[in-house]
C-alpha cells in the first residue's frame, strides 16, 4: 500500500483537527532512515569537509570552497537540529525549513545568504576573495550556533 492509499484510509477513520494533526505528521515524517547519519555523523562530515576546504586554492577553487563551506554549514545545522529537537534534515533544502519550525531565524538568514554566495559562484561568475572571506565568517557563525549547547 503506498503511502497516500494509507493516508485516504485513514482520513475515513478519523475526523476534524485529529485528522489533520495525523495527516501532517505523516507527511512531515522525518523519522531516521536506513542510510541517514546520526548527529555525531553529521558533525563529523562537517569538520571533514571544513577541512578539505581548507586546502584549496581560493585564485584557483574558489566555487569548490564556497560549494564546501556549504556542504560544511548544511551537517552543522543537521547536527544541531537532531541533537535540539530529535530531527533529522538530511538534504540542505531542509535546512531553512527546520531552522523557521524553530525559530532560529538568524541562523536561517545566513545559511541563505551562503546559498547565494554558493549559488553565485558555482553557477555563475561571481567569484572573487570577499565572497570566499564572507562565506568562512559565515560557516564560523552557523557553526558556533551548531556546536554550542543551548
Amino acid at each position: 500500500m503506498y503511502k497516500t492509499d494509507f493516508i485516504t484510509n485513514i482520513k475515513s477513520m478519523i475526523t476534524g483537527k485529529q485528522k489533520q494533526l495525523y495527516i501532517n505528521n505523516l507527511l512531515t515524517s522525518n523519522k531516521k532512515r536506513r542510510g541517514d547519519l546520526k548527529a555525531e555523523g553529521h558533525l563529523k562530515k562537517a569538520k571533514k569537509i571544513e577541512k578539505s576546504a581548507e586546502k584549496l586554492d581560493p585564485e584557483a577553487d574558489s566555487e569548490l570552497i564556497i560549494e564546501g563551506l556549504y556542504g560544511a554549514a548544511h551537517h552543522y545545522i543537521a547536527y544541531a537540529i537532531q541533537t535540539r529537537h530529535d530531527e533529522h534534515s538530511d538534504k540542505h533544502s531542509q535546512d531553512p525549513l527546520f531552522l523557521k519550525k524553530y525559530g532560529y531565524h538568524d541562523i536561517r538568514s545566513k545559511f541563505e545568504v551562503l546559498d547565494s554566495l554558493r549559488a553565485g559562484n558555482f553557477y555563475g561568475s561571481r567569484t572573487n576573495g570577499e565572497r570566499i572571506r564572507k562565506a568562512k565568517q559565515l560557516l564560523i557563525e552557523i557553526k558556533e550556533w551548531g556546536v554550542t549547547e543551548l
